[in-house]
């Protein structure tokens, strides 16, 4: 028992990050589930905020797999986060063409067609960024940490559609 302890004791700090890791992709699961394809398109029934221009602009649409086709142009995720009475795009999120091919070709019913893409399967990166990164790195922690504009100051909250 003294060896675990002064494990612990000694990898404390990636001991939670491992752990916050796993309960963003853990609830990252429950929140990419698709959702019924008969709803409308945007207004207040929308279930979550997607762009075509890296965060420019953002329009409302039913939950989907990210990316999929909008009006001729690949759509992500967007997630919105406002300053006082500033909104911003804090980061943006899509699947894997893997993801999207292994969801696309699951059995209906199957664990894999319930569930969805694993959070490993998804990439993020901040609007203006190059390069997407994997959900599986731990640089992705702090792209998803919300950053105010400037002149903004107080908590981020959270944009629902």
């Amino acid at each position: 028992m003294p060896g675990i302890r002064k494990w612990i004791q000694n990898h404390l700090s990636q001991l939670i990050a491992a752990i916050a890791v796993i309960a963003v992709m853990t609830a990252l699961v429950f929140y990419l589930q698709p959702s019924d394809a008969s709803k409308p398109a945007s207004g207040p029934t929308a279930a979550a905020l997607y762009t075509t221009d890296d965060g420019t602009t953002w329009f409302g649409a039913p939950r989907q797999l990210p990316p999929f086709p909008h009006n001729g142009k690949p759509a992500v995720q967007a997630f919105v986060f406002r300053f006082g009475d500033k909104e911003k795009v804090g980061y943006l999120m899509r699947c894997t063409p893997v993801a999207l091919q292994r969801y696309a070709t699951a059995e209906k019913g199957s664990a894999a067609a319930t569930l969805g893409p694993q959070p490993v399967d998804c990439e993020v990166k901040r609007p203006g960024d190059r390069n997407w990164i994997s959900m599986a790195d731990p640089r992705a922690m702090q792209i998803m940490m919300p950053t105010p504009p400037p002149g903004t100051s107080g908590p981020a909250q959270l944009v629902e559609p």
